[in-house]
Protein backbone atom coordinates (compact mmCIF):
# COMPACT_ATOMS: atom_id res chain seq x y z
CA UNK A 1 0.00 0.00 0.00
CA UNK A 2 1.24 3.64 -0.91
CA UNK A 3 2.58 5.74 1.91
CA UNK A 4 0.52 9.00 1.76
CA UNK A 5 1.76 12.09 2.70
CA UNK A 6 1.95 13.68 5.21
CA UNK A 7 1.62 10.91 7.58
CA UNK A 8 -1.05 10.10 9.55
CA UNK A 9 1.25 10.21 12.81
CA UNK A 10 1.35 14.13 12.06
CA UNK A 11 -2.16 14.87 10.76
CA UNK A 12 -3.33 13.66 13.90
CA UNK A 13 -0.74 15.56 15.99
CA UNK A 14 -2.02 18.75 13.89
CA UNK A 15 -6.03 18.12 14.55
CA UNK A 16 -5.58 17.37 18.34
CA UNK A 17 -3.97 20.43 19.06
CA UNK A 18 -0.36 19.46 19.44
CA UNK A 19 1.35 21.61 16.89
CA UNK A 20 3.16 24.29 16.37
CA UNK A 21 2.15 27.99 15.09
CA UNK A 22 1.27 28.07 11.61
CA UNK A 23 3.77 29.42 8.97
CA UNK A 24 3.32 32.91 7.91
CA UNK A 25 2.87 33.83 4.63
CA UNK A 26 3.17 37.47 2.94
CA UNK A 27 -0.25 39.74 3.28
CA UNK A 28 -1.43 41.84 0.88
CA UNK A 29 0.76 45.11 2.08
CA UNK A 30 3.79 42.78 2.41
CA UNK A 31 6.08 41.81 -0.32
CA UNK A 32 7.31 38.21 -1.65
CA UNK A 33 10.86 39.47 -1.62
CA UNK A 34 11.15 39.71 2.14
CA UNK A 35 11.31 35.74 2.47
CA UNK A 36 14.44 34.91 3.94
CA UNK A 37 14.65 31.77 2.22
CA UNK A 38 16.05 31.70 -1.77
CA UNK A 39 13.55 30.94 -3.74
CA UNK A 40 15.89 28.27 -5.93
CA UNK A 41 16.06 26.67 -2.75
CA UNK A 42 12.37 25.91 -2.05
CA UNK A 43 10.94 22.76 -3.85
CA UNK A 44 8.94 23.12 -6.75
CA UNK A 45 5.49 21.86 -4.47
CA UNK A 46 6.33 24.21 -2.12
CA UNK A 47 6.87 27.13 -4.66
CA UNK A 48 3.21 26.48 -6.08
CA UNK A 49 1.61 25.99 -2.37
CA UNK A 50 3.26 29.56 -1.37
CA UNK A 51 1.89 31.03 -4.79
CA UNK A 52 -1.29 29.60 -3.86
CA UNK A 53 -1.85 30.73 -0.49
CA UNK A 54 -0.28 34.53 -1.73
CA UNK A 55 -2.68 34.98 -4.98
CA UNK A 56 -5.34 33.84 -2.35
CA UNK A 57 -4.43 36.49 0.64
CA UNK A 58 -4.59 39.00 -2.41
CA UNK A 59 -7.70 37.90 -3.73
CA UNK A 60 -10.93 40.24 -3.54
CA UNK A 61 -13.38 37.84 -2.73
CA UNK A 62 -17.07 38.91 -1.61
CA UNK A 63 -17.34 40.66 1.63
CA UNK A 64 -20.53 38.73 2.90
CA UNK A 65 -20.96 35.39 3.37
CA UNK A 66 -22.25 33.66 0.23
CA UNK A 67 -22.60 30.11 -1.01
CA UNK A 68 -19.68 28.60 -2.52
CA UNK A 69 -17.31 30.52 -0.61
CA UNK A 70 -14.56 28.60 1.71
CA UNK A 71 -13.82 30.29 5.15
CA UNK A 72 -11.34 30.10 7.61
CA UNK A 73 -11.84 28.77 10.99
CA UNK A 74 -9.34 29.12 13.69
CA UNK A 75 -9.46 26.74 16.78
CA UNK A 76 -10.47 27.95 19.90
CA UNK A 77 -6.67 27.15 21.55
CA UNK A 78 -3.26 29.10 20.28
CA UNK A 79 -1.73 25.63 19.40
CA UNK A 80 -5.28 24.46 17.44
CA UNK A 81 -4.83 24.03 13.77
CA UNK A 82 -7.52 26.00 11.68
CA UNK A 83 -9.85 24.55 9.75
CA UNK A 84 -11.84 25.51 6.29
CA UNK A 85 -15.38 24.93 5.66
CA UNK A 86 -16.59 25.71 2.05
CA UNK A 87 -20.31 26.95 2.85
CA UNK A 88 -23.46 25.19 0.78
CA UNK A 89 -26.56 26.77 2.77
CA UNK A 90 -27.31 29.21 4.88
CA UNK A 91 -29.55 28.33 7.60
CA UNK A 92 -30.00 32.09 9.06
CA UNK A 93 -28.01 34.97 9.07
CA UNK A 94 -25.23 33.18 11.04
CA UNK A 95 -25.67 29.41 10.73
CA UNK A 96 -24.41 28.21 7.65
CA UNK A 97 -24.09 24.37 6.69
CA UNK A 98 -21.37 23.24 4.97
CA UNK A 99 -18.58 20.38 4.27
CA UNK A 100 -15.09 20.61 6.09
CA UNK A 101 -12.25 21.09 3.22
CA UNK A 102 -8.86 19.93 3.90
CA UNK A 103 -4.83 20.12 2.34
CA UNK A 104 -4.37 16.13 2.32
CA UNK A 105 -4.96 15.44 -0.94
CA UNK A 106 -3.07 12.24 -0.85
CA UNK A 107 -6.21 10.91 1.58
CA UNK A 108 -8.57 11.52 -1.11
CA UNK A 109 -11.29 8.95 -1.45
CA UNK A 110 -14.32 8.98 -4.29
CA UNK A 111 -16.32 11.62 -2.34
CA UNK A 112 -13.68 14.01 -1.70
CA UNK A 113 -13.13 16.94 -4.24
CA UNK A 114 -10.12 18.17 -5.30
CA UNK A 115 -9.81 21.61 -6.18
CA UNK A 116 -7.89 22.21 -9.80
CA UNK A 117 -6.55 25.68 -11.21
CA UNK A 118 -10.19 26.69 -12.58
CA UNK A 119 -11.02 27.02 -8.32
CA UNK A 120 -7.74 29.57 -8.31
CA UNK A 121 -7.02 31.63 -6.43
CA UNK A 122 -7.83 29.18 -3.30
CA UNK A 123 -5.40 28.83 -0.14
CA UNK A 124 -4.17 25.01 -0.11
CA UNK A 125 -5.53 25.05 3.82
CA UNK A 126 -8.91 24.37 1.19
CA UNK A 127 -7.63 22.02 -1.35
CA UNK A 128 -9.86 19.16 -0.77
CA UNK A 129 -13.90 19.18 -0.09
CA UNK A 130 -14.56 16.30 2.51
CA UNK A 131 -18.65 16.06 1.10
CA UNK A 132 -18.52 13.02 3.45
CA UNK A 133 -17.86 15.31 6.60
CA UNK A 134 -20.62 17.97 6.66
CA UNK A 135 -20.65 20.88 9.37
CA UNK A 136 -22.76 23.69 10.80
CA UNK A 137 -20.95 26.68 11.60
CA UNK A 138 -21.10 30.54 12.91
CA UNK A 139 -19.86 32.48 10.46
CA UNK A 140 -18.94 35.12 12.96
CA UNK A 141 -15.94 32.95 14.41
CA UNK A 142 -14.69 32.58 10.65
CA UNK A 143 -11.38 34.32 10.13
CA UNK A 144 -11.09 35.34 6.44
CA UNK A 145 -12.05 33.79 3.25
CA UNK A 146 -9.75 31.21 1.59
CA UNK A 147 -11.33 30.65 -2.17
CA UNK A 148 -14.72 31.29 -4.30
CA UNK A 149 -16.30 28.72 -6.00
CA UNK A 150 -18.00 29.40 -9.12
CA UNK A 151 -21.66 27.97 -9.12
CA UNK A 152 -21.11 25.22 -11.37
CA UNK A 153 -18.64 23.92 -9.63
CA UNK A 154 -20.33 23.74 -6.49
CA UNK A 155 -23.82 22.11 -8.29
CA UNK A 156 -20.81 19.58 -8.89
CA UNK A 157 -19.47 19.46 -5.70
CA UNK A 158 -23.27 18.46 -4.26
CA UNK A 159 -23.88 16.06 -6.62
CA UNK A 160 -20.91 14.13 -4.95
CA UNK A 161 -22.27 14.88 -1.85
CA UNK A 162 -25.91 13.61 -2.89
CA UNK A 163 -24.33 10.48 -4.16
CA UNK A 164 -25.75 11.91 -7.29
CA UNK A 165 -22.11 10.57 -9.20
CA UNK A 166 -20.07 7.11 -10.46
CA UNK A 167 -19.34 4.86 -8.14
CA UNK A 168 -15.42 5.59 -8.46
CA UNK A 169 -13.20 3.04 -9.53
CA UNK A 170 -10.20 1.44 -8.32
CA UNK A 171 -9.59 1.30 -4.40
CA UNK A 172 -5.97 2.64 -4.28
CA UNK A 173 -5.38 5.21 -2.01
CA UNK A 174 -2.88 8.45 -2.85
CA UNK A 175 -4.49 8.09 -6.15
CA UNK A 176 -6.69 10.31 -7.87
CA UNK A 177 -8.97 10.04 -10.94
CA UNK A 178 -11.42 12.18 -12.71
CA UNK A 179 -15.08 11.57 -11.31
CA UNK A 180 -18.93 12.26 -13.77
CA UNK A 181 -21.81 13.22 -12.15
CA UNK A 182 -25.03 12.44 -13.40
CA UNK A 183 -25.36 15.91 -14.72
CA UNK A 184 -22.59 15.18 -16.71
CA UNK A 185 -19.86 17.31 -14.99
CA UNK A 186 -16.23 16.09 -14.36
CA UNK A 187 -14.34 16.49 -10.58
CA UNK A 188 -11.23 15.56 -9.85
CA UNK A 189 -11.47 13.02 -7.04
CA UNK A 190 -9.54 9.72 -5.10
CA UNK A 191 -10.52 6.27 -5.10
CA UNK A 192 -13.04 4.44 -2.73
CA UNK A 193 -11.88 2.86 0.80
CA UNK A 194 -12.01 -1.15 0.65
CA UNK A 195 -9.45 -2.58 2.83
CA UNK A 196 -9.94 -2.83 6.16
CA UNK A 197 -6.34 -1.34 6.60
CA UNK A 198 -7.23 1.80 4.45
CA UNK A 199 -5.42 4.75 6.24
CA UNK A 200 -7.70 6.90 5.29
CA UNK A 201 -10.59 4.95 7.82
CA UNK A 202 -8.31 6.60 10.39
CA UNK A 203 -7.89 10.01 8.15
CA UNK A 204 -11.42 10.29 8.14
CA UNK A 205 -12.55 9.63 11.88
CA UNK A 206 -9.87 12.27 12.82
CA UNK A 207 -11.55 14.91 10.81
CA UNK A 208 -15.17 13.91 11.78
CA UNK A 209 -14.28 14.77 15.21
CA UNK A 210 -12.24 18.03 14.31
CA UNK A 211 -15.55 18.84 12.71
CA UNK A 212 -17.40 18.86 15.71
CA UNK A 213 -15.51 21.75 17.48
CA UNK A 214 -16.79 24.08 14.90
CA UNK A 215 -20.58 23.15 15.68
CA UNK A 216 -21.55 26.40 17.87
CA UNK A 217 -23.40 24.91 21.17
CA UNK A 218 -26.35 27.32 19.89
CA UNK A 219 -26.74 25.18 16.61
CA UNK A 220 -27.89 21.57 18.58
CA UNK A 221 -30.40 23.96 19.88
CA UNK A 222 -31.49 26.12 17.32
CA UNK A 223 -35.12 25.81 15.53
CA UNK A 224 -34.36 25.46 11.66
CA UNK A 225 -37.15 26.98 9.72
CA UNK A 226 -39.13 24.10 7.87
CA UNK A 227 -38.77 23.63 4.25
CA UNK A 228 -42.08 25.33 2.38
CA UNK A 229 -43.36 21.43 2.13
CA UNK A 230 -43.16 21.12 5.78
CA UNK A 231 -44.48 24.55 6.75
CA UNK A 232 -47.35 23.51 5.04
CA UNK A 233 -48.06 20.87 6.91
CA UNK A 234 -47.03 22.35 10.28
CA UNK A 235 -50.13 25.01 9.23
CA UNK A 236 -52.78 21.85 8.79
CA UNK A 237 -51.39 20.43 11.93
CA UNK A 238 -51.64 23.96 13.60
CA UNK A 239 -55.83 23.67 12.02
CA UNK A 240 -56.29 19.92 12.73
CA UNK A 241 -55.41 21.10 16.80
CA UNK A 242 -57.47 23.94 16.58
CA UNK A 243 -60.59 22.36 15.19
CA UNK A 244 -59.61 19.38 17.90
CA UNK A 245 -59.98 22.20 19.90
CA UNK A 246 -63.25 23.31 19.42
CA UNK A 247 -64.78 19.96 18.92
CA UNK A 248 -64.12 19.33 22.43
CA UNK A 249 -65.48 22.87 23.75
CA UNK A 250 -68.66 21.98 22.04
CA UNK A 251 -68.70 18.75 23.56
CA UNK A 252 -68.25 20.39 27.10
CA UNK A 253 -70.78 22.89 25.90
CA UNK A 254 -73.15 20.59 25.31
CA UNK A 255 -72.58 18.68 28.76
CA UNK A 256 -73.59 21.90 30.47
CA UNK A 257 -76.55 22.42 29.05
CA UNK A 258 -77.56 18.96 29.84
CA UNK A 259 -76.12 18.78 33.30
CA UNK A 260 -76.34 22.44 34.73
CA UNK A 261 -75.66 20.96 38.32
CA UNK A 262 -72.26 19.08 37.54
CA UNK A 263 -68.87 21.12 38.11
CA UNK A 264 -67.18 22.57 35.49
CA UNK A 265 -64.23 20.01 36.28
CA UNK A 266 -65.91 16.91 36.20
CA UNK A 267 -67.97 17.97 32.71
CA UNK A 268 -64.31 18.25 31.60
CA UNK A 269 -63.15 14.80 32.90
CA UNK A 270 -66.07 13.42 31.13
CA UNK A 271 -65.28 14.98 28.16
CA UNK A 272 -61.62 13.82 28.34
CA UNK A 273 -63.27 10.15 26.74
CA UNK A 274 -63.13 12.36 23.54
CA UNK A 275 -59.37 13.17 23.32
CA UNK A 276 -56.90 11.04 21.05
CA UNK A 277 -55.41 8.39 22.95
CA UNK A 278 -51.71 8.76 22.89
CA UNK A 279 -49.75 6.30 21.07
CA UNK A 280 -47.06 3.96 22.26
CA UNK A 281 -43.24 5.39 21.61
CA UNK A 282 -41.64 3.61 18.92
CA UNK A 283 -38.47 1.77 19.11
CA UNK A 284 -35.71 1.00 17.15
CA UNK A 285 -33.41 -1.80 16.96
CA UNK A 286 -29.61 -1.41 15.00
CA UNK A 287 -27.95 -3.76 12.72
CA UNK A 288 -24.03 -3.92 11.82
CA UNK A 289 -23.99 -3.66 8.13
CA UNK A 290 -20.81 -4.23 5.49
CA UNK A 291 -22.04 -3.07 2.66
CA UNK A 292 -20.48 -4.55 -0.90
CA UNK A 293 -17.19 -2.29 -2.32
CA UNK A 294 -19.24 -2.06 -5.59
CA UNK A 295 -22.54 -1.20 -3.89
CA UNK A 296 -24.19 1.97 -5.67
CA UNK A 297 -25.66 4.66 -2.95
CA UNK A 298 -28.89 5.17 -5.37
CA UNK A 299 -29.69 1.32 -4.72
CA UNK A 300 -28.80 1.38 -0.82
CA UNK A 301 -31.19 4.49 -0.31
CA UNK A 302 -33.90 3.20 -2.05
CA UNK A 303 -33.11 -0.49 0.30
CA UNK A 304 -33.21 1.35 3.68
CA UNK A 305 -36.42 3.31 1.92
CA UNK A 306 -38.59 0.12 1.36
CA UNK A 307 -37.82 -0.47 4.77
CA UNK A 308 -38.33 2.34 6.48
CA UNK A 309 -34.71 2.17 7.40
CA UNK A 310 -31.58 4.70 8.02
CA UNK A 311 -28.27 5.00 9.16
CA UNK A 312 -27.27 6.04 12.40
CA UNK A 313 -23.97 5.76 11.93
CA UNK A 314 -20.66 5.24 9.37
CA UNK A 315 -19.02 4.20 8.34
CA UNK A 316 -16.81 3.07 11.03
CA UNK A 317 -13.06 1.52 11.21
CA UNK A 318 -13.68 -1.11 9.22
CA UNK A 319 -15.87 0.28 6.65
CA UNK A 320 -19.31 -0.80 8.84
CA UNK A 321 -22.52 1.03 9.35
CA UNK A 322 -25.27 0.86 12.03
CA UNK A 323 -28.53 0.92 10.53
CA UNK A 324 -31.68 1.48 12.46
CA UNK A 325 -34.98 -0.84 11.93
CA UNK A 326 -38.16 -0.84 13.88
CA UNK A 327 -37.42 -3.64 16.35
CA UNK A 328 -40.69 -5.19 15.39
CA UNK A 329 -39.06 -5.82 12.11
CA UNK A 330 -35.69 -6.87 12.83
CA UNK A 331 -35.93 -10.26 11.32
CA UNK A 332 -37.79 -9.09 8.12
CA UNK A 333 -34.76 -6.27 7.49
CA UNK A 334 -32.08 -8.65 7.88
CA UNK A 335 -33.83 -11.46 5.29
CA UNK A 336 -33.91 -8.10 3.03
CA UNK A 337 -31.25 -6.62 3.55
CA UNK A 338 -28.76 -10.40 2.84
CA UNK A 339 -31.25 -11.01 0.00
CA UNK A 340 -30.25 -7.51 -1.57
CA UNK A 341 -27.39 -8.25 -2.54
CA UNK A 342 -25.49 -5.21 -1.64
CA UNK A 343 -23.95 -6.42 1.58
CA UNK A 344 -21.44 -8.24 2.83
CA UNK A 345 -22.60 -9.06 5.74
CA UNK A 346 -25.30 -8.17 8.63
CA UNK A 347 -25.67 -8.64 12.25
CA UNK A 348 -27.58 -7.44 15.01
Amino acid sequence: MRSLWPSIEVIASKLQADTTAPLHFPDREEHAEDLSVDNDEIPVFLRDKIRQRVSSRMAQFDKFPKAGQIWRFDGKQDTAAPLSVLLDQAQDEHYWHGWLAAAETDYATDRDVLLEPQDEPFDPLAGMVQTWNTVTVDIRQGNRVLAQLANHRLAAIREVAAGQCESGGGARPGFVAPLKTNSGATVLAGTRIHHPADTRHRYQTLYRTAAQTLVPQQATAKIIPLPSRQRVWRNVGWSIAASILLVQAAVIANLMRSQPDTSVEEQINQASEYRAVPQAPVSYSYLEVYFKPDAREVEIRKLLTRLNASIADGPGEFGQYRVKVKAGAVQDAISKIQASGLVDSVRR
